[in-house]
């Protein structure tokens, strides 16, 4: 299961570092290829890692800004592609939310669902 969770990864990364740049004077807003949180569900206070793809037509650098509508943890603090999401220590089921700029103020945003199961009974 983790080979197929790290295959999975790998090519989520590589297809994400395709840039494709187009010559134009407009900027063009970011795009998300992909959200995919892996796995996508997970026990009270355990982690997954979730990961956003996304490029830029124009090829500039892009920024991460990230969220949920649960308490639980992001880290790295979330300004990268990467992050880490710790659950709460409660069932629910949140949108992980992945916010992606442009230095020009061009932003695309897109969310993964994830399920915080409780498996002690």
């Amino acid at each position: 299961m983790r080979f197929l969770l790290f295959i999975l990864l790998a090519l989520g990364i590589f297809n994400c570092s395709k840039q494709n740049t187009i010559e134009s004077s407009e900027n063009n807003p970011p795009v998300i290829n992909t959200m995919i949180a892996l796995p996508d569900s997970v026990e009270f206070n355990s982690s997954i890692m979730i990961f956003c793809c996304a490029r830029d037509a124009d090829g500039e650098a892009l920024s991460y800004q990230w969220d949920s509508k649960a308490i639980g943890t992001i880290k790295p603090p979330g300004l990268d592609s990467v992050i880490t999401w710790i659950a709460p220590d409660y069932h629910c089921q949140p949108w992980i939310i992945c916010t992606v700029s442009d230095p020009n103020g061009a932003s695309a945003s897109d969310s993964v669902l994830v399920y915080v199961l409780d498996t002690s009974f």
